[in-house]
């Protein structure tokens, strides 16, 4: 009767700790292959200075196995512990995970300053927390793996301590739309995907000015900034968009990247107009350093700066990218000596729309919500609606 109790009882831990596994292991592959892969190499380029490139499968893999084998060694410490409190043993791995995946850019601190200091106050408070639950439970609960419903009790609190802890991985980790936008837009560019980097975040209106500046690179490269660069949630000025010379920063894309296709590595303390300025003036610029200057103009607001450039480097006809088409309407609109007259038919009948729109709708809210679903993604929208 004794060896009979005795095998229940192996058997019901067995597969209580194999069900905890299963469902800690998931939970770490989805995080790590899928949901924070690109925080983890971040986290990797930090580390290494920049000098290792991180890998989806390998890198992945070997925090998988790293972090498996901390819970197999703790949970060996804590085999005399009563079953239900199994997953407490799953915790310095979680906790281990949620600091290499909780790296935020804005901050001025460093990435895992608090988490390294507080490490060992974290664990000595869950080693307290597992012996006061392992001394209280001893008694008023014992594990006997022949109780009715034991299974089934124990199982249960096991999932729920585990998903506890993984929702607060959760919560602790980097989660910001823009910031993992970023990082994923960042490693495409870092391998030429340039066309694969627009799609990051298209459908989204979130963004901010180092997600401009990327997005202002990738279409500087595809060849489309001047047709597309406001078909995205532009922020920022124009100051952002070249990097490490005001707003804009990368963090792990390299700036001498910008630089080498604009034609040249700005000078200590210059600004972005004055770098696209005396690259443009000395007659060297490339192609997209014209394009930049011209968008920064635009980004700007700046007409008149951006006509009066616009007809020293392009021919003033119907082949000239689409928002320098829209801007050179609404210039032609807005001033009474304009210094080019551009008119496009089918241009020209949507600006009236657009203008016939704003005097029937006169409540402003109201008015926002009509103008962008009509003409979002159109430079006039832009220019009239976006501070």
């Amino acid at each position: 009767m004794y060896n009979s109790n005795r095998n229940r009882e192996d058997g019901s831990a067995t597969v209580v700790r194999t069900v905890c596994a299963i469902v800690f292991l998931l939970f770490v592959a989805i995080y790590v292959f899928f949901y924070q892969e690109d925080t983890l190499a971040l986290t990797q380029h930090l580390l290494s200075g920049g000098k290792t490139v991180y890998s989806r499968v390998i890198g992945g893999s070997i925090i998988i196995i790293i972090l498996a084998l901390i819970q197999f060694s703790v949970a060996k410490l804590m085999q005399k512990k009563p079953l239900c409190i199994f997953a407490m043993s799953c915790f310095p791995s979680l906790y281990i995970l949620a600091m290499l995946t909780n790296y935020d850019p804005s901050s001025s601190m460093s990435p895992w300053g608090w988490w390294a200091i507080l490490m060992p106050v974290v664990v000595a408070v869950w080693w307290g927390v597992v012996y006061f639950l392992g001394e209280l439970l001893r008694y008023r609960y014992p594990d006997n793996g022949h109780e009715e419903g034991y299974m089934a009790r124990t199982i249960g609190c096991n999932i729920f301590l585990l998903a506890a802890m993984m929702i607060g991985v959760g919560l602790m980790s980097m989660s910001n739309d823009i910031t993992h936008y970023r990082l994923r837009m960042e490693r495409l560019l870092m391998h030429g995907e340039y066309a694969k980097a627009l799609e990051v975040g298209k459908k989204s209106d979130k963004s901010d000015a180092n997600l401009t500046m990327l997005r202002v690179f990738a279409l500087a490269h595809e060849g489309r900034l001047g047709d597309e660069l406001f078909k995205y949630p532009v922020r920022g000025t124009s100051a952002s968009i070249v990097p490490e010379l005001s707003d804009g920063k990368m963090l792990m894309l390299s700036p001498d990247s910008v630089y080498r296709m604009l034609g040249a590595i700005p000078r200590h303390g210059q600004t972005t107009k004055n770098y696209l300025k005396a690259i443009v003036k000395s007659g060297q610029a490339t192609k997209a350093a014209i394009e930049y200057q011209l968008c920064g103009m635009l980004i700007d607001k700046d007409l008149d700066g951006f006509v009066n450039l616009l007809m020293k480097t392009h021919k003033i006809d119907d082949t000239l990218p689409l928002h320098y088409r829209e801007a050179l309407i609404l210039y032609t609109h807005r001033r009474s000596s304009p210094k080019v007259v551009y008119r496009n038919t089918v241009m020209d009948t949507d600006y009236d729309d657009m203008q016939r729109l704003e005097a029937e709708t006169k409540s402003p809210g109201e008015r926002r919500i009509q103008i962008y679903k009509q003409f979002s993604g159109t430079y006039w929208e832009y220019f009239d609606y976006h501070r």
